[in-house]
């Protein structure tokens, strides 16, 4: 996980809440009704959540290396009760509930402007990362792992 993008993107450098606790991983889970993809979870442990004021990070393409958009911040899981409401569940049920496009499958895992990187939890696609365009619902997929778009991600110039 270090070598694919963490550490080497900076990511302690934004506002990262602590690392989550195995119980509220488990929690989570619970909630989810599933298991989190091995790389995702790890990433939740060890981040929490993170976030930054402008695009901090450019997504390229896994073929092409052309720019697909920018994330300025990673959802997670908090322990923090203040920041439920904009976690990965919280977020998910909104998005459910408002955007019929969405997939009961994903989770929210960033922000890209006015459009979300989900990763599927459960169904065919399990572990695969998505880009999903909320006016249109148009989505993509653009990993098959979340360390595989880990690896996409290059810090933007400031």
């Amino acid at each position: 996980m270090q070598e694919l993008g963490a550490e080497q993107l900076g990511i302690r450098e934004g506002r990262v809440l602590p690392p989550i606790s195995d119980e509220r991983l488990a929690e989570t889970e619970r909630e989810l009704s599933t298991s989190l993809p091995p790389d995702y979870r790890e990433f939740v442990r060890d981040y929490g959540f993170y976030g930054v004021d402008t695009p901090t990070f450019l997504i390229r393409g896994k073929t092409t290396g052309d720019r697909i958009g920018d994330v300025s911040d990673f959802r997670g899981i908090s322990q923090i009760p203040f920041f439920r409401d904009t976690d990965i569940i919280s977020h998910r049920q909104t998005l459910v509930e408002n955007i019929e496009e969405w997939s009961s499958d994903w989770i929210p895992i960033a922000n890209a402007g006015n459009c979300t990187i989900a990763l599927a939890i459960s169904g065919t696609h399990y572990g695969k990362v998505f880009f999903f365009e909320t006016s249109s619902g148009e989505h993509y997929d653009i990993a098959d792992s979340f360390d595989e778009f880990m690896s996409l991600l290059t810090p933007a110039e400031t």
